[in-house]
This record gives structure tokens, sequence and C-alpha cells, in this order.
């Protein structure tokens, strides 16, 4: 540019020594430079404020575009952050949910052996019943041979007394000594009269015996019938308690069920590409779904707990009803020997 066209009057050269100027020329210098800048380029701007303003315009949305990209790229870290810290939640929760599928698969086991355990019990206890009632049959079909037996024996107590009177009398009436062929008789010392005694007086001390065996066993009769009834009841109480333990069980089900429903809750509806169920992933559940989880596990302990204390109390029972039906066979067959002794005894008289 040159000065002395632009600002006629100005001396301007090169060779001018700035030192030598004084302050004031300095500063007027100075003030026309600036001048100058400023006229040149305010024409610069007339001449090209369309091109200026839309470069100014592009600068503006490129810095807009720069907010907006450093804006995305903040939110962008922040949602890896988010997503990492939910991935770890996921796995957390994927792990607990395995744990809990498989204690509630053993559950099921449990569950199941129980059932078909209850379901033997059930099938003993009816045999049982069967068996009582059948020893019930056989004892009255007993108690009435017993007393088909007493009677019996009552007559020919009865007719064996009368004749053993009648030979008292006879004796009594004998004055003399016993003639030979009187009576039956053949000794001619009259020791067959004697003898007839004696053998008479041994068939009714016989007959005693067999009446007195024959009470002994009505009196076992009487307790084994005690004993039955005490059975019966104990059968009953045992009923009892199994209907009580089936009724906790039912509830120990229902309750299982519930948790697995819970549990389903948890679930995200659907499955994944792979076929692998996710839980639903909102940072607001995780704690709720933590707690929901460790109040199924609570529940779990609760009922392993209360299915072994009815599968001890179901296996007392069943012990009980073992014990009952070997006692009632032990009776059965000694009930059987006394009154196959007394029947041969019987005949043999």
């Amino acid at each position: 540019m040159d000065l002395g066209k632009e600002c006629p009057g100005a001396a301007v050269t090169n060779l001018w020594p700035i030192k030598s100027l004084p302050l004031s020329a300095l500063e007027n210098e100075n003030r026309l430079y600036e001048a100058v800048e400023r006229q040149a380029l305010t024409k610069f701007e007339a001449e090209n404020k369309d091109i200026i303003d839309e470069r100014r315009a592009v600068v503006g949305r490129c810095l807009h575009l720069k907010e907006e990209i450093e804006e995305t790229l903040r939110r962008l870290e922040s949602l890896q952050r988010e997503e990492a810290e939910e991935i770890n939640t996921l796995s957390r929760i994927d792990r607990k949910i395995i744990d809990i599928e498989a204690s509630y698969a053993d559950e099921r086991k449990e569950v199941a052996a129980a059932k078909s355990k209850k379901a033997r019990n059930e099938k003993k206890l009816s045999q049982i019943e069967q068996g009582l009632i059948s020893v019930s049959q056989i004892h009255e079909a007993q108690r009435h041979r017993l007393e088909l037996s007493r009677k019996s024996l009552d007559e020919v107590s009865a007719e064996r007394d009368t004749k053993i009177e009648q030979i008292r009398r006879d004796i009594a009436a004998t004055t003399g000594p016993v003639r030979p062929g009187e009576n039956g008789i053949t000794n001619e010392n009259g020791s067959a009269f004697e003898q007839f005694w004696i053998r008479r007086m041994n068939d009714s001390k016989e007959i005693e015996k067999i009446e007195k065996a024959y009470q002994s066993l009505e009196a076992d009769y009487e307790r084994e019938g005690r004993t039955a009834r005490e059975y019966s009841a104990a059968l009953a109480t045992i009923r009892r308690e199994l209907a009580e333990r089936r009724k906790l069980i039912t509830l120990l089900e229902a309750e299982l069920s519930g948790v697995e429903e819970a549990k389903a809750l948890a679930i995200k509806d659907g499955a994944d590409a792979d076929g692998t169920v996710r839980i639903r992933c909102d940072p607001a559940v995780p704690a709720g779904d933590f707690q929901q989880a460790e109040e199924m596990k609570v529940r779990q302990l609760q009922a392993k707990v209360e299915l072994d204390r009815v599968r001890q109390a179901v296996a007392e029972g069943q012990q009980e009803a073992n014990i009952s039906q070997r006692d009632q066979d032990i009776s059965e067959k000694e009930r059987e020997r006394k009154s196959d002794a007394l029947e041969r005894k019987w005949t043999e008289i």
C-alpha cells in the first residue's frame, strides 16, 4: 500500500529510524495505520458482505454442531456407564435366578418324593385297616366258637356231675362187701368201684383244667380285643395326623407355586434371539428384584424345613403302623396255637 497516495501529505519512508522519531510521531503513525486498516477492512466487508455473512452463518452452525456433538459424546459416555452397570446387574440377577431355579428343581423333586411316599403310606394304612377288619372278624368267629365250646363243655360237665353224684349215692347206699357180678364188677375184693371212682374224679379234674384253659383263652381274647381297639385308636390318630400333614403339604405346594409366580414376575415376557430369558432392564427395579429374590430364598428354606418335618412324622407313623401290625400278627398266631391245643385236648377227652 502506498501511503503517499492513500494519505497525501504523509511522509513515510522505510529508511527512517524509528528510534529517532519522537513518541508523538509514532502515535500519530499508529493511528494512521489503524485508520487505514479500518478503512480497508470496511471497504472489504462492504464488498464481500454476503460472503462474510454466509461464512459467519456457517461458522455459527459449525460451533452449534460442535456443541451438540460434545453433548452427544457426554451423553454417550453416560449411557455407556449406565449400560456397564446394567450389564453387571443383569449378570448378578441371572446368577441368582440360576441358583433359585436349581433349588426349585430340588424342592420339586423332594415334593414329588414326599407325594409318592404319602401315597405308599396311605396304601399301607389301607392294608393295615383291612388287616384289622379281618382280625376283628376272626376274633368274633373265635369268640363264637368259644361260646359254643363252653356250652358244650357245660353240658358235658353237667352230665358227668350227674353221673358222679349217682355213683356217690350208690356207694353210700352200699352196706356190705361188693359181690362179684353185681353192677358189672368182676373184681372180688371190690376195687373196681375205687378204680371207677378215681377215674371219674380224674376226668372231672381234667374237665376243670380244660374249663380253666378256656377261661384263660377267653381272657386272652378279651385282652386281644382291647389291644385291637387300642390299635384302632392309634391308627385313627395316625390317620388324623396324616390328614393334617396332607393339608400342610397342600399349603407348602401353594407356597411354592406362589414363589414360582413371584419369580415369573421378574422374568421378561418372551426371550432373546438365542432363546435365553432375560430380566427387564430398568434402573429403578434391581433393588426390588434383589429383595424379592431374598424373600423367595427365605420362603424356600422354610418350605424345606416343613417338608423335612412332615417326612419325619410320616416315617414315625409308618414305623408305629409296622409295629402294630407285627404285634397283631404275633397275637393272632398265639391265639391260633392256644385254640388248636384246646381243640386237641377236647378231642382227646
